[in-house]
């Protein structure tokens, strides 16, 4: 674009009422300003990933296993329940988690031992879950990360 016409649509054109009130030359400093701004660019700079889809199987284990004592959005409802939004368990070494889950409470206050009741699937459907909405970005958990999974 030209200053002129930038000009042209700031007095008479689609811009005229956005200019309304401006003086002569303060059209022209506008137009001036507007003109010297970058063109954007004509694709993204990058195509912005997928997101990941949550594990609808580990969020109806999550309702039914866990929501209880971790709420919904994963803060506890006390402090014998660990917040499991940004907790360093829930981001980190999967081992860990899995092992909270299987084993059950730690010293920290971990959850129920659900080692006898969840299958490796399970298991790893409902930590895919967790990880997916409070861990931040976490890589997903495998079945074949349980030591009961087939």
């Amino acid at each position: 674009m030209d200053v002129a016409r930038i000009t042209d649509s700031l007095r008479v054109g689609l811009m005229k009422p956005q200019a309304a009130g401006l003086s002569d030359r303060e059209i022209s400093g506008v137009a001036t300003y507007v003109n010297s701004l970058a063109l954007a660019p004509s694709a993204p700079a990058s195509v912005p990933a997928q997101p990941e889809k949550i594990s609808i199987t580990g969020r109806a284990l999550y309702v039914r296993n866990c929501i209880t004592c971790h709420m919904p959005d994963g803060s506890s409802v006390a402090a014998g329940f660990p917040a499991l939004r940004g907790s360093v368990v829930v981001r980190g070494e999967p081992s860990a988690l899995i092992r909270a889950v299987l084993s059950g409470p730690t010293p920290a206050g971990a959850s129920h031992a659900f080692g006898d009741t969840l299958s490796g699937a399970e298991a790893a459907d409902l930590l895919a879950y967790v990880r997916q909405a409070f861990g931040g970005g976490a890589t997903a958990i495998q079945p074949g990360d349980f030591p009961n999974s087939p």
